[in-house]
């Protein structure tokens, strides 16, 4: 496999001359609660539905320090303040997760640890690292992983720097995963509502930043809220956690739970926002749930194949059927027809790139669409439906000038295209 790069705009992956839409999957206890069988089926799976990422932690969220893998292994057979000792059975048992990925041709977005380890503000922990262990440990991975073009790492792992020893750890890890990796992107995930611009911002380690939008009711204002942190710098950026499917509704059971349509209404939130992909995750599947459990009434082999899962692949193959590299938000194209105030302007996301546009209409509801920012004579458009991969209805030649559309249906991308004549 090849390095992923960043494009020469600083908005977009590339994966050697193309763009590379970054469609993740969650699985933050992979490494800790599978066994090499049962990765195998997972990484199969995923595969064929066209994912192209897989977020898991090395030092798991539910008592990873403790609690054996699969096979029997803790990660760490000691730590101090100055070093770490890496089990060799719980590592030669990554090493086989990254070679199993890697000939799937997924790459792994890999956690060193999760937050609870140096910030216990909630979790099971314990707090074990110190800025110097922590650049010991990162050696360690470097000197482990430094030829697998297949790793992207994050830091973080859904806890807040909120000292300067916080921060000294993340940026101990950062620094010394770039200087032994410089060809490994690196990213960070924040804990729920903010972005890693907000913890780590302009640090030479951080190749793309990543929010966590997180799973109650932020999303209803996404659109303004990922436009103000890709303007915070000049980099990449992705929600790297945003509603899982059959999660309860701001972890409220009495709530109901998201389900796809929630899915695909951030997802596509999210990329004609700017996000150079989406990050999807379900609610059994990032436990590895091998049973029932509070609040989640699937296995993990189950829900494998929820609907959102099966469904993301065709906003994938949409983006990529156009020049994804140059798609970028363009609020301005699309307004809504009858009413001007914030809730309506909400339930439509639009974006631009060359020659053509989308809208995505998640209410419904009529609308303008500015179709002279295209440049062109006429322009043609149809509607696009992400949950069944189809077009609707036919397509329709118009001239370039503002132009009412009224959706057949909610949940809908508008795709319009300039007509070359």
């Amino acid at each position: 496999m090849r390095y992923l790069t960043v494009d020469k705009t600083k908005r977009k992956l590339f994966y050697g001359e193309k763009p590379f839409f970054y469609l993740a999957d969650t699985a933050w206890e992979l490494i800790h609660r599978l066994t090499k069988e049962e990765a195998a089926t997972y990484f199969s799976v995923r595969k064929k539905q066209g994912f192209t990422v897989i977020h898991t932690v090395i030092l798991a969220e539910q008592d990873g320090l403790n609690t054996p893998n699969a096979q029997g292994h803790t990660p760490l057979v000691r730590f101090d303040e100055e070093t770490v000792t890496l089990d060799a059975g719980y590592f030669a048992h990554l090493d086989e997760l990254v070679g199993m990925a890697e000939r799937q041709g997924l790459f792994l977005g890999l956690l060193p640890t999760w937050g609870d380890k140096f910030n216990q503000k909630w979790g099971t922990g314990p707090e074990i690292f110190t800025p110097r262990s922590a650049a010991d440990y990162a050696q360690k991975l470097v000197d482990r992983y430094r030829e697998k073009a297949n790793i992207l790492w994050i830091l973080g792992g859904d806890r807040p720097l909120e000292t300067e020893r916080h921060t000294a750890i993340a940026d101990a890890m950062g620094t010394v995963l770039k200087a032994g990796m410089p060809k490994n992107l690196i990213s960070f995930h924040p804990n729920g509502s903010h972005s890693s611009a907000d913890f780590v911002p302009h640090r030479d380690y951080i190749d793309f930043h990543m929010t966590q939008s997180g799973h109650g009711l932020d999303f209803a204002r996404k659109p303004q809220i990922l436009l103000a942190r890709c303007k915070a710098e000049q980099k990449p950026f992705i929600d790297g956690e945003s509603r899982y499917e059959d999660h309860p509704i701001c972890w409220k059971p009495a709530y109901g739970y998201w389900d796809d349509g929630d899915v695909r209404a951030d997802n596509c939130i999210n990329v004609l926002s700017g996000a150079f992909g989406v990050v999807y995750g379900h609610h059994a599947v990032w436990q590895c749930n091998t049973a029932s459990a509070p609040m989640c009434g699937k296995t993990w082999r189950e829900a494998i194949f929820a609907p959102g899962a099966e469904q993301l692949r065709f906003l994938k193959d949409l983006m990529l059927s156009r020049d994804f590299s140059a798609l970028t938000p363009s609020p301005d194209f699309a307004a809504a027809a009858y009413v001007d105030d914030d809730s309506e302007k909400l339930s439509l996301v639009s974006a631009t790139g060359k020659s053509y546009a989308y809208v995505y209409a998640r209410h419904g509801l009529a609308f303008y669409a500015n179709c002279q920012m295209l440049d062109a004579k006429e322009i043609s458009a149809c509607w696009f439906d992400p949950k069944s991969g189809e077009y609707v209805g036919k397509k329709g030649i118009y001239r370039a000038e503002r132009t009412l559309f009224v959706p057949p249906g909610g949940g809908l991308l508008l795709v319009v295209d300039a007509v070359l004549r």
